[in-house]
């Protein structure tokens, strides 16, 4: 789990890095690369968010607290908040697909 973690950082920085490093004398096209690029780390910070957000409360009822735990407190809460923790849907009753989507790369990757 921490070496998923630790990918989907050094992803985040990665593209992050890459929006700034690409040059191209349209500044359309620059602006459009950049957006990428900055959609991409968004992508990368939420994989490792919703990764962790799904893993700590499985970890925590076998009294398991992670090193990396910690870095991650402010996501435990608010993954409370919006329903993350207990499993629950949209409020249409229905379930929030893009969050399914997260989940279901996660654990493809964990495999």
């Amino acid at each position: 789990m921490q070496c998923i973690l630790a990918y989907h950082e050094w992803k985040n920085m990665w593209w992050q890095e890459q929006s700034s490093i690409q040059k191209v004398g349209d500044a359309t096209i620059q602006s459009g690369l950049a957006g990428y690029a900055k959609k991409q780390a968004v992508i990368s910070q939420r994989m490792a968010e919703v990764c962790t957000a799904y893993w700590l409360p499985h970890l925590k009822d076998k009294g398991i607290v992670p090193s990396w735990a910690s870095s991650y407190v402010s996501v435990i809460e608010s993954s409370m908040v919006d329903g993350v923790e207990n499993g629950e849907g949209d409020e249409e009753g229905g379930t929030d697909t893009e969050h399914d989507a997260d989940v279901d790369v996660c654990f493809d990757l964990n495999d």
